[in-house]
């Protein structure tokens, strides 16, 4: 999780201002939310379990529920919203680049 997190932080930035033609945004611009949204709730949680491991022991069953709700969710409404959008990806390349992506930032040959 961590390597996939850092690899999208560095990656997005960089990629989809190539990715979209005349696209004029800089990469902080791009980074600032991936930064928030997946860097500093990783850090936090692993900040937590370093200074206190038997607080992040008593809330882990917790979070573990919150996050499986939450993504839950997140995946009805990303069916519900873009499901049209989702079956047309079946013919392009979409879930190719997605393996490369991941087999790429995490080291796997």
């Amino acid at each position: 999780m961590l390597l996939s997190s850092f690899g999208t932080v560095v990656f997005m930035p960089l990629a989809v201002p190539l990715m979209i033609d005349g696209l004029t945004v800089s990469a902080w611009a791009i980074a600032r939310p991936l930064v928030v949204a997946l860097l500093l709730p990783l850090a936090a949680g692993m900040g937590d379990l370093r200074v206190s491991p038997p607080f992040a022991a008593r809330i882990q069953p917790f979070v573990k529920k919150t996050t499986g709700v939450a993504s839950l969710a997140v995946f009805a409404l990303c069916v519900i919203v873009y499901g049209k959008g989702l079956l047309g990806v079946a013919g392009s390349l979409a879930v190719a680049s997605q393996l490369i992506f991941f087999s790429f930032v995490t080291g796997v040959p």
